[in-house]
Parts: structure tokens; sequence; C-alpha cells
């Protein structure tokens, strides 16, 4: 098959781009793959989109152009216009607008197209239960397959040791909940090391506390971020609303138990008392930190117990589904 996957913004280290990253790695082996995109990055996104077949769009042509391949998965809303000039064209859910905003004209137009044009993809895949839920609530549409996200099998094959820091690694912004991270953190005396970037004005803010115990480090990829991961204790992600969190299946898969806001996806894929925690306060929080940085032999349990369970969450099973979806599309 030909096959096209479009995102409008290939620019940051998203969850969105390593997506595109890893699904078209994979299809490329037994089909042609090109990627479509308004706008492309390659300094600050990740390297390895460099060695794959990347076409520019204009963001004014999505809906007036016409592609080669046989089928098209949009990952994002600015792309999924490719509906009305394409047949075979699948809208796989990561994200959603922002929801909060409702007295911007921009954004309510935004939305409306969005769900005009979601009347006429022949698939609407989303990355969880969560996602999908939510999206049928927004858009009057229900999800026709729910495709999990997956996991770089390097983290598998990392050596299970017990690390000396807790670690958070991911985009800088206000919806992953680091300010509280950062504010109850202050009352542990241990070292957190958070890996990412984000508007620096919101980093300046992050930083005012002057917590000697919290270094922030720039975003890294490939060994760098495995060789981070083996070295950490646990795993810590607050996020106010999290969809799925590939995060933190990379974290379990690196045999580290993880602490967690008890919300969103994260509830699909984390055991509470068994691969980590899913808190609900700050006291909670506090206590299966201590726990994990005072019990090795909790931390060796649990890692081994979340490494076991996303063993089904491999970017060679998600890019697979992909493939027999779109091989449906095409013969239905």
């Amino acid at each position: 098959m030909k096959i096209a996957l479009a995102h409008s913004h290939l620019h940051s280290f998203g969850g969105g781009e390593r997506s595109v990253l890893e699904v078209s790695r994979r299809l490329a082996a037994r089909h042609q793959v090109t990627i479509y995109s308004s706008e492309y990055a390659p300094d600050t996104t990740y390297p390895g989109l460099a060695e794959l077949p990347i076409v520019t769009i204009p963001a004014w042509q999505w809906a007036t152009t016409r592609l080669k391949e046989d089928v098209i998965f949009n990952f994002t809303y600015r792309s999924n216009p490719l509906v009305y000039r394409n047949k075979h064209v699948a809208f796989y859910v990561l994200t959603f607008m922002n929801d909060s905003v409702t007295f911007r004209p921009d954004i309510n137009l935004r939305r409306l197209l969005a769900s005009e044009t979601m009347k006429r993809n022949q698939r609407i895949l989303a990355m969880s239960n969560f996602i999908a839920a939510r999206f049928q609530a927004l858009y009057h549409r229900a999800v026709t397959d729910v495709v999990y996200g997956g996991i770089v099998p390097d983290f598998f094959n990392l050596p299970t040791t017990t690390g000396n820091y807790a670690l958070y690694v991911g985009r800088f912004e206000p919806g992953k909940g680091l300010d509280r991270l950062v504010a109850w953190w202050q009352n542990i005396d241990y070292d957190l090391v958070l890996v990412g970037g984000g508007d620096p004005a919101y980093v300046r803010l992050l930083k005012q506390y002057n917590n000697p115990r919290i270094t922030f480090l720039a975003p890294q990829s490939g060994e760098e971020l495995a060789k981070t991961f083996q070295n950490c204790r646990f795993f810590v992600f607050l996020p106010y609303v999290e969809l799925l969190g590939i995060v933190a299946l990379e974290a379990m898969a690196a045999a580290k138990p993880i602490i967690a806001a008890n919300a969103g996806g994260l509830v699909e894929t984390i055991i509470h008392g068994t691969t980590g925690f899913l808190i609900n306060s700050e006291e909670e929080f506090r206590q299966a930190a201590t726990l994990l940085i005072t019990s090795e032999h909790t931390c060796q349990v649990m890692g081994a117990a979340g490494r076991q369970h996303v063993q089904q969450f491999t970017w060679d099973n998600v890019a697979t589904r992909i493939e027999q979806i779109g091989q449906e599309m095409v013969e239905s």
C-alpha cells in the first residue's frame, strides 16, 4: 500500500511527533510511506524524522490537496481537511483543542470546521478509552478503534537498577502539573530531575523555588534518554488531565515504579499498588514518594511488575493495527 501520515506541525518532542515517527518507521518496512506536514523543524524535533520522506503542504492547502496514497492517517485537526479531496481518510485522535476557551471566535470556528471534517472520516481512532469517551461527548461521533500508543523496544532491554533520583520527562507546560510537582517537592529531601523544554516564562516560574534538590535538563532522546531512565529510582507524573501518557509506559518498560495523578488515560495503564501509585492529593504523593525512596525492595518489585504489564504496548503492535485498519479501509 501507499500510506500517508499527516501531522500539521513537526517541530517539538511531543507525543504526536513521536507517534508519526515510530509508526512511519515500521510501516516503511512493508509499504511506501510519506509524511505530510505544514511545519517541519528538524532541529527541534526527533532526529529520526529526517530519515523519512516528508512533503510540505501549506497550511491553507490541506482542504484542496489531493494525495496519491491509497490511505491517509491524520494525526492532527489542522491536517484533517484532507478528507475533502481524498477518500480512505482516518483521523487518529491523540489530543483535543483547548475546550476551556469558549469566547474566542477563531477557536469556535476551528471547532466547527473540525466537527464538519470528522463527519467525512472513514475511521476514527483514539489512543485511549478516555480519549474515545471524551471525543464522542464533544463531537457526537463514536470512535471506531482504540489503538494505544507504544514503547521503544530499547526500554525493555535496560538493566534493572535502582537509581538515586526521581524523574520527570516531557514538555514543560501547565497542563503537565509541574507547578504542583515542584511545590510538593519542597517537603521531600531527595533529588528530582526534570527533563524537557517549554515556554521560558513558565520554566522561570518553576525555578523560582530555588530548590537545590531539583535539576532541570534539556530535552533528551535515544541512548541519552534511555540512560537517564535507567539511573532513576522512580518516575513522577502529575498532569491535570493526561489523555494516555506514553512516557508513563516508557517508565514502566524501563522497570521503574511510577507515581502518577489518578486521572485521564493514566488509570488505564497504571495498576495502583502493583506497578505504581495513582494519587489524589499531596499527602498521598508524599507517602508514595517516601515509600519508594526508603524501600529498594518495593522499587524492584513494582518495577518488574510494570515491565511485565506493558509488554503489550509496543510500536510494532501499533503499526500492525494501523496497517490492518488501512487495509480494511481500502477494501471496504
